[in-house]
C-alpha cells in the first residue's frame, strides 16, 4: 500500500469487501498496511468514480462518502482512512515497510502479538503474494507478502485476506494459479478470490469460516453491478 492509492476505486472496492467479510467473521479485523514509500508514479489516480454516486455509491454508501471526503480534503493517506473510521472497529498495524531484512523482521514482530486467535487479518502489499524472482531482502521485496508470514498469520483460528495486484497476464488463469498455491500450502484451509478489473483479493480460512466469508462476498458481488467477481470456494 502507498498513501497515494488512498481513495482510488480499487481502495473503495477493497474497503467495501473488507466490511462485508468482517461482518461475517468473529474477532477483530486487523489491517496490516504494509505501507511503502512514495515512488513518484501516477498509480492511484482512478478517482472519477467519485463523480458518479448513482453508479458507484450504492455498493457501500458509507465508504463512498468517507473516501470522497478524504479525496476532496487533499489528504490522501492511510491515516486519513483510520481517522475516518472507514473500517469501523478495525485495528491497524502501520509504519513503513522496507526491503531491509532486519527492519522487515521488526515490522512483523510488532504485528504478531497483537493478533487474536479468531481475527480476520488483511495484508495490503503493493504487489501481493511473493514471487520466485524476488527473494526476501532483495530490491522490491517490500512489495510482497511471503509464505512464512502468511503461515504465521493463519495460526489459531484466524482467517486471512491478501491484496493481489494483477501482472500483465490473463486474469482467470492467474487467479487460479494463486489459489492453487494457497491450497497446496495450506490444505486444512479453503480459499477463494474476489476480483475486479485490476486486482484480486485472496481469502484463506478454515472450512466453516471460509463458507461464511464466501457467502458474504457473494452477496456483495451480486450487488456490485459486475464490478466484483467471485470464484467458487475451493476444496
Amino acid at each position: 500500500m502507498k498513501d497515494q492509492y488512498t481513495g482510488d476505486v480499487n481502495d473503495y472496492l477493497k474497503y467495501a469487501l473488507l466490511r462485508a467479510l468482517a461482518g461475517a467473521h468473529p474477532g477483530t479485523l486487523r489491517i496490516c498496511w504494509m505501507l511503502t514509500a512514495p515512488d513518484g508514479r501516477a498509480d492511484g489516480g482512478r478517482l472519477t468514480y467519485l463523480d458518479d454516486p448513482e453508479a458507484f455509491g450504492e455498493l457501500d454508501p458509507e465508504v463512498f462518502g468517507a473516501l470522497g471526503a478524504i479525496v476532496r480534503g487533499g489528504k490522501r493517506a492511510v491515516t486519513a482512512v483510520q481517522n475516518a473510521a472507514v473500517l469501523g472497529s478495525a485495528s491497524f498495524h502501520a509504519g513503513l515497510l522496507s526491503d531491509e531484512p532486519e527492519r522487515r523482521e521488526r515490522y512483523f514482530a510488532g504485528l504478531w502479538p497483537a493478533l487474536g486467535a479468531d481475527d480476520l487479518v488483511f495484508f495490503d502489499p503493493d504487489n501481493g503474494l511473493q514471487v520466485t524472482s524476488v527473494a526476501r531482502g532483495r530490491r522490491n521485496s517490500c512489495k510482497y507478502l511471503y509464505w512464512e508470514e502468511l503461515e504465521q498469520a493463519l495460526a489459531g483460528r484466524r482467517s486471512v485476506c491478501v491484496y493481489q495486484h494483477f501482472p500483465r497476464v490473463q486474469r482467470a488463469p492467474y487467479i487460479e494459479t494463486r489459489l492453487r498455491a494457497l491450497r497446496e500450502r495450506f490444505p486444512e484451509h479453503r480459499s477463494f478470490a474476489v476480483s475486479s478489473s485490476w486486482v484480486a483479493h485472496l481469502v484463506c480460512a478454515r472450512p466453516a469460516r471460509a463458507r461464511r466469508l464466501h457467502r458474504a462476498a457473494g452477496k456483495l458481488a451480486a450487488r456490485s453491478d459486475g464490478r466484483l467477481a467471485l470464484t467458487p470456494l475451493g476444496p
